[in-house]
């Protein structure tokens, strides 16, 4: 089955959008708040956690859209994030 290993809460209003970098370690979605948040998986685990959990944190947050964000795309080098 399946089994939430992480929730990110950072938008503030629905998500439109989540894309996985081409090497799978970031991960970027879009909402209907006009913000792209771009997050990175890190390196640590906490004691206590879960032995499947996963530590993602906030790497960055992309402002200026003037609407909401519908769609992301990453290049084939997860070097450019296009919205």
């Amino acid at each position: 089955g399946r089994e939430l290993i992480k929730s990110l809460e950072y938008h503030t209003m629905p998500v439109n959008v989540v894309r996985w970098s081409p090497d799978g370690r970031m991960l970027a979605s879009g909402s209907d708040d006009a913000m792209v948040h771009v997050y990175a998986r890190a390196k640590r685990s906490v004691l206590g956690d879960a032995e499947n959990a996963e530590h993602w944190g906030r790497y960055m947050l992309l402002r200026g859209h003037t609407a909401d964000v519908l769609d992301l795309s990453w290049s084939p080098d997860g070097a450019t994030l296009a919205s």
